[in-house]
């Protein structure tokens, strides 16, 4: 079943940040499957930006997602990851990475802004540029 963009943003409008930023990994697990991609700084980094859900100080998780090899935050990526996207052409992977990492930290120490809907919709336009399917949002 192909997914709509804008009905899934109009779904994900009202929801905590927290479900918006697991779809958001989803997206990128989605490009990272679909060009052959894999390396444990993407692992690592799904696996930072799925616990948010689960997270109880989430200022000690952005701590932590700042750590990261690969952070989505403008530090560069490791040098065998970038051989691995230049093989595979994946030349919008920092940018979706990057938008990403936006939705769970844009109003992480500020109020509720459309913000995190705003870079999942730039995730989501990355996935459709690429014609990769956008993922069926989990129940």
């Amino acid at each position: 079943m192909i997914m709509d963009r804008t009905k899934i943003l109009s779904e994900f409008k009202n929801l905590p940040v927290s479900e918006i930023q697991r779809y958001g990994s989803s997206c990128l697990r989605a490009f990272c499957a679909e060009k052959k991609i894999s390396h444990p700084a993407i692992i690592d980094l799904l696996d930072h930006l799925e616990s948010m859900h689960f997270s109880q100080n989430l200022p000690e998780w952005d701590r932590q997602g700042a750590l990261l090899e690969l952070n989505g935050r403008g530090d560069e990526i490791p040098a065998d990851l970038e051989e691995i996207l230049i093989k595979n052409k994946a030349t919008d992977f920092t940018a979706l990475v990057d938008s990403v990492v936006e939705i769970g930290i844009v109003d992480l120490y500020g109020g509720r802004t459309n913000l995190p809907i705003e870079f999942l919709d730039r995730a989501m336009t990355i996935l459709e540029k690429n014609k990769i399917q956008l993922p069926a949002p989990s129940a």
